[in-house]
């Protein structure tokens, strides 16, 4: 696992945790803003950089999160924030996580619990997608049709994202897969206090995927918040107006705070 630290070193810690087959930059467009007043700590996970161990599952990577943040003695975060299967990474930190927490955004994270068959069949389903990627550009991924399922109608918004997702089509494992589909296809929800729930919010586009996995969650945290966001795809707000995605984590920072 690699940390990329953008912004103030004086300013309150974000930590942003990319989506899966994506590394750091995947997050860059909005992280960069967010720099402008904070310290921005983006972890790629293990098996989505060249050289890597094989991805683990949320909670190891979690626990490898944590370690690392305690050696650069990180007293308190702000925010955390984590991007789809990012978010499941996000909400297995929060459970293990002794350093104070202001804030927590999930943002469409597919918190999904499914049977074998359906685990099978999204295992294949990635493992093609990123044997067709080798090579290929992000104009190409653009046109693939699950990428548009998943995007939705704004799918050019996706081609910063696309690019890092293409890059780990060279080195991602088959066994970085079938994990990363563990973790977003029997994804373990933890135990939270009323009170710890009271600092979350998760976050979904109407129209995208994910959202389905929206009942389940509620179901587990009933205080927690929860918004949907109109007219996006998966991962919608952040990919059509990062900068307005920016000023709204900021806002979530504020709220944190109180």
């Amino acid at each position: 696992m690699k940390i990329k630290t953008l912004g103030k070193n004086t300013g309150p810690v974000v930590l942003c945790i990319p989506g899966m087959f994506c590394d750091y930059t995947s997050v860059l467009p909005f992280a960069e803003h967010l720099a402008e007043e904070c310290c921005v700590l983006i972890p790629t996970l293990d098996g989505h950089y060249k050289g890597s161990p094989d991805y683990s599952d949320a909670d190891g990577q979690a626990a490898k999160l944590l370690a690392k943040l305690k050696k650069m003695k990180i007293q308190r975060i702000a925010l955390l924030q984590g991007t789809s299967m990012g978010a499941e990474v996000a909400l297995a930190f929060a459970g293990l996580c002794d350093i104070p927490i202001g804030r927590c955004v999930f943002d469409g994270g597919p918190f999904f619990d499914f049977p074998k068959a359906v685990k099978a069949f999204m295992r294949r389903k990635f493992s093609g997608m990123l044997k067709k990627y080798k090579g290929k550009t992000a104009e190409d991924v653009l046109k693939d049709p699950l990428v548009k399922w998943i995007g939705g109608e704004n799918i050019r918004d996706y081609r910063g994202m696309i690019g890092s997702f293409v890059q780990a089509a060279d080195y991602v494992t088959p066994a970085t897969v079938r994990n990363v589909v563990e973790t977003c296809y029997a994804c373990k929800l933890p135990d939270f206090s009323e009170e710890e729930q009271k600092r979350f919010l998760f976050c979904w586009s109407e129209k995208e995927p994910a959202h389905k996995s929206k009942q389940r969650v509620r179901e587990k945290y009933p205080s927690a918040a929860y918004t949907d966001w109109l007219g996006n795809g998966h991962m919608g707000f952040q990919a059509k107006n990062p900068a307005g995605y920016a000023l709204f984590l900021l806002d979530q920072i504020r709220i944190g705070m109180q």
